[in-house]
């Protein structure tokens, strides 16, 4: 049988054995909503930019991965949350990166045109 000095340390071992998982769980959960703010973030600046009609796939890759990030945390999956969240925000980056250079690329293109009307009309020869 346990004395009493056994049983009462053993009882304040328990209780802070329980406080340091409580603890650890609510750190982890701080660490996902934190996660799936910036995702969040993340793919409405995508969205924004312009990302779901210059940048679809990757656009739509950032939204799936945050809804499932989203269903992971309500059903206490904080790993998985956290991955699809961290996941999600770089898809939704990669998305409106992507925009951002189709962009680019039709406002060459139109240049080139410019230019080439341009020589067109001032009787220059086609650039080659």
């Amino acid at each position: 049988m346990l004395s009493t000095e056994k049983k009462s340390a053993l009882g304040v071992y328990g209780v802070l054995v329980a406080a340091a998982l409580a603890l650890t769980g609510c750190a982890h959960h701080t660490a996902t909503r934190e996660n799936l703010a910036s995702a969040r973030t993340s793919v409405e600046s995508a969205r924004r930019s312009g990302a779901p009609a210059d940048a679809p796939v990757e656009f739509r890759r950032a939204e799936d991965k945050l809804n499932a990030a989203e269903a992971a945390a309500r059903d206490e999956r904080y790993g998985e949350a956290k991955r699809l969240a961290e996941e999600a925000r770089i898809d939704a980056d990669l998305a409106e990166q992507n925009a951002q250079s189709a962009r680019a690329r039709r406002a060459v293109a139109e240049l080139q045109q410019s230019i080439s009307v341009l020589r067109q009309q001032m009787g220059l020869p086609p650039e080659s």
